[in-house]
């Protein structure tokens, strides 16, 4: 994480700039409204009993003059923690699954996304040069490290942010009376969750696929394009769960795989985008060009075959892993089996 947070403040380019500002922007509103907040709680609350049960009783100086309140309320942020800790090392747990389980899948998309192969050619191409093992599983150390992060930071997001949402005073509507905004927000969180970190992870790993040179200086290429495909990614991805959960029985293999080939129908033009970006072949051609020669081309969704397979296997078996643990860390932590997903 530490890794990832210097890359990011030291990296150069306008997309870079726009979110460092935005970082910097969101930490001194969510600061400036704290402080506020408890400075107006605080003051609200000197005119009650020191045994109120008031709202108020919520601020740090409140709970300081009111032990019940203050007991209570360190035991929903302890169960809080722990809901929290046990949504990301399950989110670990499936990132770990997904890159054992996907990766041969996963470098052939990248090679026939980035050099327009067909996907028996580009598969031949890839045993020839390296062997099955060594070629197959490229760029997985990257992925290894940082999938595990990615994951973790896309399911943790999405539940902290659903959490948030529904505690909060933001109403909740029906998007074309068919999904609740809050589970679109919370997918959006969890999807640019999941870009921070995937985002310097991808290109070293597509690079180390397709066997091109690199450098640190080039890590945060493609960083918007990712940003904006996670975002649409997972959040239809928590919709489709939302939606078809029902239709789609118990197995979490089968709604794991059903609804993240169905999410990434609904956003593979952007990931074609994105690998091109990150190869470091098209040099000087923004995304929206790339998409629009795609179109032209009829490649927008180029690479789609290998993707969906390695969709089907990597997340059917990675939702499995992710429930169990998830159940077995729960039970471990005496705590209620509650998942968001």
């Amino acid at each position: 994480f530490f890794f990832f947070t210097t890359l990011f403040l030291s990296a150069r380019g306008l997309t870079a700039r726009v979110l460092r500002c935005l970082l910097i922007q969101l930490l001194h509103c969510a600061a400036s409204c704290v402080c506020t907040s408890s400075f107006a709680s605080a003051a609200a609350h000197r005119s009650n009993s020191p045994a109120c049960s008031c709202a108020h009783c919520c601020t740090v100086s409140a709970l300081l003059q009111c032990p019940r309140r203050r007991r209570d309320s360190m035991a929903s942020k302890e169960h809080d923690l722990v809901d929290t800790a046990i949504t990301f090392a399950s989110g670990a747990a499936y990132g770990m699954t997904t890159v054992a389980v996907g990766q041969p899948f996963d470098t052939i998309k990248t090679v026939v996304q980035s050099s327009g192969e067909g996907t028996v050619a580009a598969t031949r191409k890839v045993i020839a040069e390296s062997g099955v093992i060594k070629g197959l599983w490229r760029g997985s150390l990257p992925l290894v490290l940082g999938g595990t992060f990615m994951r973790s930071a896309q399911f943790g997001c999405n539940d902290l942010a659903r959490d948030a949402l529904r505690d909060s005073s933001i109403p909740s509507f029906k998007i074309g009376g068919v999904v609740e905004s809050h589970i679109v927000l919370a997918g959006m969180c969890g999807g640019l969750g999941r870009a921070v970190v995937e985002g310097p992870t991808e290109f070293f790993k597509i690079r180390q696929q397709i066997v091109a040179k690199w450098s640190y200086r080039e890590a945060l290429s493609g960083l918007g394009v990712t940003m904006g495909r996670n975002t649409g990614l997972f959040s239809a991805f928590v919709v489709y769960m939302d939606l078809l959960r029902p239709y789609l029985g118990d197995s979490p293999f089968v709604y794991g795989a059903t609804c993240s080939n169905l999410a990434w129908l609904t956003v593979w033009p952007f990931d074609v985008v994105k690998t091109q970006r990150q190869s470091g072949r098209h040099p000087g051609v923004s995304a929206l060009a790339l998409l629009s020669n795609a179109a032209r081309d009829g490649a927008l969704f180029r690479g789609l075959l290998p993707g969906l397979v390695r969709s089907s296997i990597a997340n059917g078996t990675s939702m499995v892993v992710y429930k169990r643990v998830h159940a077995e860390l729960s039970r471990l932590a005496g705590r209620d089996d509650h998942s968001n997903i």
